[in-house]
């Protein structure tokens, strides 16, 4: 008996689904559908009103198909959030891998997606102020979808390390679990989101670290990562307050997936960004102080980029914004796929939530995970280093 698509519940249900987004979005990019592995799409759609196309690289999961559905005047958008004061940015670009519409999330399994936000944050001299803003930020982002929220390095404060040995930024430092966390693991508890957060902290030893705790979806403390790498040179005079990290490179099993994160300096380092792809991250998470210009053009996405396809996972690059005493911070963070390709930017110089869904088994199937890993020699390489 053949088989006719028209005759398909779930044809006609992503039918419609479609065809209604596609009349609401005007000319923002929609996404759908569930299919039966035997559906011929390319015939089902093939009258509709808008181009219909896989999603490249395809996605298919347990006999699912995502389409993408462009209508034709138009395949990106950026649209207002929920609160006055931030962007949030979708890339809805067909031919990268997709982001998929909110409205057609219940027509999919949960685990094929994650959804990540970055809060590219401005930081004023009111700390709790900023802390306020943060947690704003949070309930902004899980309004918006998302499953895991990440933060700018040291956004509780100005950035004291623009300053040469300024003995009153001590006092800015707390413990993990301390007055700031216990807030954010609250709101982490409260929205059911995976948070990566950075603040200077204090140990019981006296030594201070740049550290970025990671709260589960439950808001439990999963562990604290530490920068290990300290910079000193102009404006960045981090050696007059960090001491070294000495907790290694770890990565977290999160609700949202396995999550690794390299603090600013840490990024420039091969050695680190692979230590945490050989501990299984499927995320990177970069919490960054980057200042306007900064480096040669082209570099702050490029070494992000490479590492991304050398590893095979994502990385999420969260960058501080605004005007400071010294420094001028650009903004304009960034998540690239296990490719190297850039899959959303933020505004330059631009308060910003930036909006990115993710499917992390594509991880699984990178140029990295298939050549690189297979062919590594890691037998050979502590005699080099």
């Amino acid at each position: 008996m053949a088989w006719r698509p028209s005759s398909s519940p779930a044809i006609r249900r992503a039918r419609a689904s479609g065809e209604a987004l596609a009349r609401s979005a005007g000319s923002r990019a929609v996404l759908g559908l569930m299919l039966e592995p035997a559906c011929d799409w390319r015939r089902a759609f093939k009258s509709a009103p808008w181009t219909v196309t896989q999603t490249a690289p395809p996605i298919v999961r347990k006999n699912w198909t995502v389409l993408v559905a462009t209508p034709r005047s138009r395949q990106g958008t950026a649209f207002r959030g929920p609160a006055a004061g931030h962007e949030v940015v979708r890339n809805h670009i067909s031919h990268k891998p997709p982001i998929l519409t909110d409205a057609l999330k219940p027509n999919f399994p949960k685990e094929l997606f994650t959804d990540e936000e970055t809060a590219q944050l401005s930081s004023g001299p009111d700390r709790a102020a900023n802390l306020a803003r943060a947690l704003d930020a949070m309930g902004e982002a899980k309004r918006a979808g998302a499953d895991l929220v990440a933060f700018p390095e040291v956004v509780l404060d100005r950035f004291f390390p623009q300053r040469r040995d300024d003995a009153s930024a001590f006092a800015l430092a707390e413990p993990i679990p301390g007055p700031a966390t216990e807030q954010i693991a609250d709101r982490a508890r409260e929205l059911g989101l995976v948070t990566v957060f950075n603040l200077y902290e204090v140990d019981g030893q006296g030594r201070y670290f740049d550290s970025s705790p990671v709260f589960d979806a439950d808001g439990r403390l999963l562990g604290v990562t530490r920068m290990i790498h300290i910079l000193d040179c102009d404006g960045f005079h981090e050696q007059c307050y960090y001491h070294p990290g000495d907790t290694g490179a770890p990565v977290y099993d999160t609700r949202a997936g396995c999550i690794g994160v390299a603090i600013c300096y840490d990024r420039h380092y091969p050695e680190f960004m692979r230590a945490l792809g050989v501990a299984g991250a499927e995320l990177v998470v970069i919490p960054q102080a980057g200042a306007l210009d900064e480096w040669p053009e082209g570099m702050f996405e490029a070494e992000v980029r490479t590492a991304s396809f050398q590893n095979g996972y994502f990385t999420a690059l969260v960058n501080r914004v605004g005007e400071e005493e010294r420094l001028t911070f650009a903004g304009e963070s960034f998540v690239s796929d296990p490719e190297g390709r850039i899959l959303v930017r933020g505004k330059r110089l631009e308060d910003a939530l930036v909006l990115c869904d993710v499917d992390l088994s594509l991880c699984r199937t990178s140029t990295a995970r298939r050549l690189f890993w297979r062919d590594r020699r890691p037998d050979l390489y502590p005699g080099w280093l």
